[in-house]
């Protein structure tokens, strides 16, 4: 329990000891586009077997939410949308989807659709779905910052929480463990 969710940092140490080899691999040989179509290729094949785990398989959703093959996903989908925006037309065509307020709406929308979903749905398709619409939000914030209504995305307590939020996600539970041990401290 008081380490279990450091599994994040085990997927991303993972991702971290393969994906620079193979970047800098595909980037010698002018293959970072292939690389991006390949991985993309790989996060549709993450998302229809944890699917399948899911719906067909019966494997309980704590094992699709911890398994690094069934999550691997999210990092994935990160670094093949950067190596996408490389790429002007496909740089050019998302900034035209991510500066429109509505598809902002939508991408927020489908992202609160499904959080609240069921757990067959969020097992499955659903954190790599969730992922892809964080991912483009992000392209978003960042595109909106240079406006000058976002500039507040810069500010010093945002820069000072975002420094802090990793090791807070890492000792969340250390206290929250104590607090529980303690009766008379509510959760």
């Amino acid at each position: 329990h008081i380490v279990g969710h450091l599994w994040s940092v085990a997927v991303g140490a993972q991702f971290l000891a393969v994906w620079p080899w193979l970047l800098l691999g595909a980037m010698k040989h002018g293959r970072a586009a292939w690389l991006a179509r390949g991985g993309a290729v790989v996060i549709i094949a993450i998302m229809a077997l944890r699917s399948h785990l899911r719906w067909f398989a019966d494997v309980p959703e704590i094992y699709t939410y911890n398994a690094t093959e069934s999550r691997i996903d999210a990092l994935l989908i990160g670094s093949v949308l950067a190596l996408f925006l490389r790429e002007p037309r496909a740089a050019s065509t998302l900034a035209r989807i991510v500066s429109r307020p509505e598809a902002v709406w939508l991408m927020l929308g489908g992202l609160l659709v499904s959080l609240a979903s069921e757990s067959w749905y969020r097992g499955g398709p659903g954190y790599s779905v969730e992922a892809v619409l964080i991912a483009l939000l992000v392209v978003a914030a960042l595109r909106a910052e240079r406006a000058g209504g976002w500039r507040w995305l810069r500010s010093k307590p945002l820069a000072a929480l975002s420094a802090m939020s990793f090791s807070l996600f890492l000792w969340h539970l250390y206290p929250l463990t104590l607090d529980s041990m303690v009766s008379s401290v509510p959760t």
